[in-house]
């Protein structure tokens, strides 16, 4: 393998160095051959490697190579820790480990006595597990561990960054990559890009087909989701390729002459083609028929999620075919709430997908998008730790002790509004208290979910201490395992979670399942089989609609999940009929703010106890029941999608009521509402006056509404405007002077800093028209700033008439503008200035008739010049005006000539 090439520089490194990066393409072997090569280094002084993949099925496979490779069973030498199931002994000297594990790891012994090095693999996926255990790793390093050694390996990764913030040399394979051919499709209309994305399956079917017939070895295709695989698989089975599930053919040995063959008759690839799926969920025995090399000798097609770009080797792909797209988890800071997105591929992940056809020989690479859109790919993937929802990761900074969660070495600092509103969540959750772990928190953190799950699973615990805590707590762990796992009923199945514990415990009851919680087809069809419902019940799906492999296999995981959370806490397996209300009351306990109350006269549609609309099908069974508990819904604008809930008995909710006083600003009545409500959340269920609310909480009211309702509800006269010209003004023209910044903008977002002691006796919006505004913005100045202000930005200049002339200031703190008759003037030969004389006034010079005749900031070339022929225009039409020929040493007047005694 390349990676050998580099091993002896790499064992170097780490035995000078504490951290080290590793740079190797794919196929270069890094993820088996490193580990066993360090293995047997001196600076390990026996101590072990722990190695993460940031995938559960890369950690088993990458495991179990390694085994393979030393000959022995897994468990001995190299072992692997994933969620729920453990592969390790005493004797184990490598684990192989998904990344959340190695954060539990440290969080029970900060300073991992025994752990020689951490290797983290394929780090340029950037999961927030990878970048929270690196920092985890890098405190332990530096204040407990300094013999402690960090190698970061990656085919595609910004290198530099990554130096500098580690301080690490950087080894680097050229690996022995494979030449392999691009070939870019937007040339051809059948998988154009400009296609619509829910074409995303047909176009990868027909470019699977297409290379199929150009080109010898096994494909491997991408495709974002199970959906879209499920859908091209169809395709491809309908078109004639891919052996039934059952090989109900024999397939002929693999020959060069089976390939020539099949070029020359499309019809052959039928019966010498398997088609495999591959993804997350699927069942652990098809992910490996997929991995593995096939047992009838047939060739195949693998149609994977982006669960193949790393770590996993293919064996016999040489064709690989990218959709282009992936589907990650983002998550919604608005609404608080993680959703799957579609999206395209950055260029790091089309290299990495592309390197799958060249690990063992030349390949092709198909892109079904064209040259000129690959360069305009965003170069790395975003890392998951600036979308993603921080509350485990604010729960686990709590229990490594740390206050700042900024002050760790991040490759990216997790954003602050983030971890905001993690840290508010957490404190709902009783999680956190005063920004401190509570014990409860504790609690939570010792088990292997997300926070919300935790806090569901203990209060299920405590609420079922004595008579039925079996009960509940094994509803509690069949909820937590149905929220975890993707939906085992298709989406028109209904909203109600409870048809899916109900098919769960039907299976589970009549199940002779395997030793890994496996349900055969049989038992599945049995239990799944629709029946007539009674009056007012929902009814299970057909065992078609129920998922792959009889019903059985979507619900397997779901098994096998809720029975170790029910070990954690020593309870024993329920198969009871489920009351709905419990499962409601449980999934408050995940999720407080998604209590919904049914609107009055909105069919279906609810508010949720966080502020948020959503709605179910009209048609839907839960769509008339007056309160909902709502699992999984999507995170749009306005009115929400609600995908999975159950009734809540109102009953239950007593301990959740408060009281608030609340006072608001109505906008169309203009007015001061003050009322006493009865709420959960958002949720108003009563209202009732308050008489003599506080001042504190007035003055509030008028402030948010300012903020919101803008200038227009106060009297924001032209004198106002003037004054706030007037300093934004010397603001432009004095950078040195320290003067406020009164936009209307800062003005309306800090008006309780200036304003709110004058919000008294305020009730009406007459009330607050009649605020003198001018007063008191300017009284907010002290003493010498309103001399300076008058001195620097007069209101009014004197001109030679005797008359003190409005100055009007600008907005955009051009030259100030004095509008004045020209007979005012006279002898005036230079233009007036404020400023201390550095800004000139721009002079509008009017006729007797207030008409501008001239705008000039230059007065002096105005007399010299333009005044005579201002003069030849002007003189017939205002003969009783002064019009002199020497306008120099003319008295400057106010009226006509007969007024002033001339003639």
């Amino acid at each position: 393998m390349p990676i050998v090439d580099v091993l002896d520089e790499l064992q170097k490194q780490l035995s000078t160095n504490t951290s080290v990066v590793l740079s190797a393409p794919p196929g270069a072997g890094k993820s088996t051959l490193v580990p066993l090569f360090l293995n047997d280094a001196d600076w390990l002084a026996g101590k072990k490697i722990i190695m993460l993949e940031p995938r559960r099925l890369a950690a088993k496979t990458v495991a179990l190579r390694m085994a393979d490779l030393l000959g022995e069973k897994i468990g001995e030498t190299v072992g692997y820790r994933i969620r729920f199931e453990t592969k390790v002994s005493a004797q184990t000297k490598i684990e192989v480990v998904t990344e959340g594990i190695l954060t539990r790891m440290l969080q029970s012994d900060n300073s991992l006595e025994g752990v020689g090095l951490v290797i983290f693999d394929e780090f340029h996926e950037r999961s927030i597990h990878a970048d929270l255990a690196l920092a985890l790793c890098r405190e332990a390093q530096q204040i407990l561990r300094n013999d402690l050694r960090i190698l970061i390996m990656s085919a595609t990764l910004n290198l530099a960054n990554l130096k500098d913030l580690l301080q690490a040399p950087v080894v680097e394979s050229l690996g022995k990559q494979y030449p392999i051919d691009i070939i870019y499709t937007d040339n051809d209309s059948r998988v154009s890009r400009d296609s619509p994305r829910q074409m995303i399956a047909e176009m990868t079917a027909y470019a699977i087909a297409k290379a199929l017939n150009d080109h010898d070895g096994d494909v491997l295709a991408f495709l974002p989701g199970e959906g879209e695989i499920r859908k091209c698989e169809e395709i491809l089975r309908g078109m004639g390729i891919g052996l039934s599930r059952g090989m109900s053919r024999p397939a002929p040995a693999v020959t060069d002459q089976r390939s020539v063959a099949s070029r020359r008759n499309p019809d052959a690839i039928a019966h010498t083609l398997e088609i495999h799926p591959l993804y997350g969920q699927l069942p652990p025995n098809k992910q490996m028929a997929a991995i593995f090399p096939s047992k009838h000798g047939a060739r195949k097609v693998v149609i994977a999620t982006s669960i193949a770009e790393t770590s996993l080797t293919i064996e016999g792909v040489r064709i690989v075919v990218d959709s282009g797209y992936g589907r990650v988890s983002r998550f919604d800071q608005k609404s608080g709430l993680s959703r799957l997105e579609t999206i395209q591929i950055s260029k790091d992940s089309a290299d990495q997908r592309a390197g799958r056809a060249g690990r063992l020989s030349a390949g092709v690479c198909y892109r079904l998008w064209s040259k000129p859109m690959h360069a305009k790919l965003q170069v790395h993937r975003t890392p998951e730790i600036l979308e993603a929802d921080l509350a485990p990761l604010v729960l686990d900074m709590a229990q490594w002790g740390v206050a700042d969660i900024t002050s760790l070495t991040w490759l990216n600092t997790p954003p602050q509004h983030a971890i905001q509103q993690a840290t508010e969540l957490l404190e709902e959750l009783s999680a956190l208290e005063k920004g401190k772990i509570t014990a409860h928190g504790k609690k939570m953190h010792e088990l292997p979910c997300h926070p919300r799950i935790a806090h569901m699973l203990l209060q299920a615990a405590t609420a079922a201490a004595g008579d039925g805590r079996d009960r509940r707590i094994a509803l509690a762990a069949d909820i937590a395992a149905l929220l975890e796992e993707r939906d085992p009923l298709p989406r028109d199945s209904g909203i109600d979670i409870n048809l899916r514990s109900e098919g769960l415990r039907r299976l589970r009851a009549s199940s002779s399942s395997s030793e890994g919680g496996g349900l055969d087809s049989s038992t599945a069809k049995r239990w799944l089989r629709p029946s007539k419902p009674a009056h007012g019940e929902s009814k299970l799906p057909s065992i078609r609609k129920a998922g792959e492999g009889g019903g059985g296999g979507k619900f397997s995981r779901i098994i096998k999940i809720a029975e170790s959370y029910r070990n954690l806490f020593n309870a024993e397996e329920n198969n009871d009929a489920v009351d709905p209300f419990e499962t409601g009351l449980l999934l408050v306990y995940a999720y407080p703010e998604r209590i919904a109350f049914a609107r009055p006269g909105n069919n279906a549609q609810f508010q949720l106890s966080n502020g948020k609309l959503a709605m179910a099908g009209h048609k839907d069974d839960l769509a008339h029941e007056p309160w909902l508990a709502l699992a999984h819904l999507d995170a749009r604008d306005g009115m929400g999608k609600i995908f999975m809930a159950s009734p809540l008995d109102p009953r239950d909710l007593v301990p959740l009521l408060k009281e608030k006083e609340v006072i608001s600003w109505n906008s169309k009545k203009g007015e001061l509402i003050a009322h006493v409500e009865t709420r959960i959340g958002s949720i108003v269920l009563k209202s009732t006056p308050l008489k003599n609310p506080s001042l504190e909480l007035i003055q509030q009211a008028i402030v948010a509404a300012i903020k919101k309702e803008g200038e227009h509800i106060l009297n924001w006269n032209d004198d106002v405007v003037q004054l706030q010209h007037r300093v934004l003004s010397l603001i432009a023209w004095n950078k040195d002077d320290s003067w406020p910044n009164w936009s209307t903008q800062n003005l309306l977002q800090t008006c309780e800093t200036w304003l709110r002691p004058y919000l008294i006796n305020i009730k009406k919006e007459n009330d607050l028209e009649a605020l003198n505004l001018y007063d008191i913005l300017y009284h907010s100045l002290d003493f010498d700033k309103q001399n300076l202000l008058n001195q620097l930005a007069p209101t009014h200049l004197e001109v030679p008439s005797g008359s003190n002339i409005k100055l009007n200031y600008t907005a955009n703190a051009s030259d100030p503008i004095l509008a004045v008759r020209l007979q005012e003037v006279f002898g005036l030969a230079d233009t007036p200035t404020v400023n201390n004389g550095k800004t000139k006034v721009l002079m509008h010079l009017l006729s007797p008739g207030y008409k501008p005749v001239q705008i000039t900031a230059d007065l002096r070339s105005f007399w010299e010049d333009a005044y005579f022929e201002v003069k030849k225009e002007m003189k017939q039409k205002y003969k009783k005006h002064a019009w002199p020929e020497d306008p120099w040493n003319h008295p400057a007047i106010r009226g006509t000539k007969k007024q002033n005694g001339l003639r």
